[in-house]
């Protein structure tokens, strides 16, 4: 069975690889991966192996509610396509978790990959970039409105920055810049735990290497303005240096340079740049944004979230809160309420923003206790053997979810199927991962 566990490897790395630029190649991957996985057979095993992990359980009990809210969704047909854009996030799981337990040595060579994919990725996204640049092509960043208030506080269009930051930038291989900056931080996160350990015995040449690295990574990720990843990464620099166990047999004052080095040039970039300092900093702090204009209409990305949080929670409160209003009903009933209430976006988005306030619209209190129980159980353990790669990974996610519907959208399904069930599922033996330290690489 030697060659199927390489294809396996291969498959999963192809997977992988391909993440950062097209959904579509990722999926084809995972689909052989799926197909050898069958081909393994070893059946009595596997379903051993998903009898003793409630883990996967919570994922199966997440996809019956799914399905179930499908049985009073007004859009049946739109709830079933929720649930087969949602498919690799039930099944990696369980794929994951009743087969064999990847190496060490395997698994470092598939992070490894994530890192070189992404760190291509960036690079023709800075190309293009130059590109459109060069060509003097319009922005897409801001409409008429946010362009004009961003002016007003700036003194300017933004010059070669308009091209090198936020939409713009990671336009270069069609992604939205949240999940850019979301797969970046997690790099981060791979470099810091890969090489904690081992940079010691490092060259000095190839210790600069990973300092410049990490630098070019959170340069990237701050020239791609995405507010709540910014967040997150500076709440990881500061939980690292303050609360790692490693950390602190350090004295005080390296802790503080290490913590320095790592905030210090995201700052400085966030100022300098007018596009992520206008998003980060300059537009929270502006009340107006907040208001929609005399016609009814929020046209800034601050009031727009706020006025969609606000809706889904009236929409929550108005239908059915205990089982919601169904699999494929969200944006629909969005749209009633919002209709109802007159409150309406610029960019007519019905999406409640939130990956929490949506499921709670769409499956209830229950759906809501199944994603919790998915995210955070795995979560506890982990905190349990102070495992701070995971609880890190796990903020991040979090984080996202908070702005974002991150598991309405593929990239953030493949994302979080594929590495959070390489984090958690192969060690399927409950006990041994509550008593036992997990090493990922």
């Amino acid at each position: 069975m030697g060659w199927l566990r390489n294809t396996l490897l291969l498959t999963l790395l192809a997977a992988i690889v391909a993440m950062p630029f097209s959904a579509k190649w990722c999926q084809g991957a995972l689909i052989i991966y799926t197909i050898c996985w069958i081909a393994e057979g070893q059946w009595g095993r596997k379903i051993d192996m998903l009898w003793h992990n409630p883990i996967i359980v919570f994922y199966l009990v997440f996809l019956a509610l799914h399905v179930i809210g499908i049985s009073y969704s007004e859009d049946a047909s739109n709830g079933w396509f929720n649930v087969e854009k949602k498919i690799f996030l039930f099944l990696l799981p369980v794929v994951f978790g009743t087969t064999w337990s990847i190496d060490r040595k395997s698994l470092q060579f598939l992070f490894k990959g994530f890192i070189a994919s992404c760190f291509i990725a960036t690079l023709c996204c800075l190309a293009m970039a130059f590109v459109h640049f060069q060509a003097a092509d319009p922005q897409n960043n801001f409409d008429h409105s946010t362009l004009a208030l961003f002016r007003q506080l700036n003194h300017g269009d933004g010059g070669w920055w308009m091209h090198f930051s936020y939409i713009e930038l990671a336009s270069g291989i069609g992604m939205h810049p949240t999940f850019l900056s979301l797969y970046l931080i997690f790099c981060i996160l791979l470099i810091l735990h890969l090489y904690k350990e081992s940079i010691p015995s490092f060259s000095p040449i190839k210790k600069v290497g990973i300092i410049l690295l990490l630098l070019y990574f959170e340069i990237i990720i701050v020239l791609l303005s995405s507010r709540i990843i910014i967040l997150s990464l500076i709440i990881i620099i500061i939980s690292a240096v303050v609360n790692q166990h490693e950390m602190k047999r350090m004295p005080a004052m390296r802790r503080m340079l290490m913590a320095a080095t790592g905030i210090i040039p995201l700052l400085l970039i966030l100022w300098i740049n007018p596009i992520s300092k206008y998003r980060s900093i300059q537009e929270p702090a502006v009340s107006e944004t907040y208001s929609p204009s005399p016609d009814g209409v929020y046209e800034y990305s601050t009031g727009i979230r706020k006025s969609l949080w606000q809706l889904s929670i009236h929409s929550i409160q108005v239908e059915n809160p205990v089982i919601g209003a169904g699999t494929g009903d969200v944006k629909i009933v969005m749209k009633k309420h919002g209709d109802e209430t007159g409150s309406y976006n610029i960019i007519g988005s019905y999406d409640p923003h939130n990956q929490f306030l949506y499921t709670q619209l769409g499956l209830g209190i229950a759906g809501l206790i199944a994603l919790g129980a998915c995210f955070y159980f795995p979560a506890w353990l982990a905190f349990r053997q102070k495992n701070f790669f995971y609880l890190a990974f796990m903020l991040t996610i979090t984080f996202t979810c908070f702005t974002e519907s991150m598991l309405e959208s593929q990239r953030g399904i493949i994302f979080f199927g594929i590495f959070n069930s390489l984090l958690i599922f192969p060690y399927y033996n409950l006990y041994a991962a509550s008593q036992q330290r997990i090493v990922y690489g």
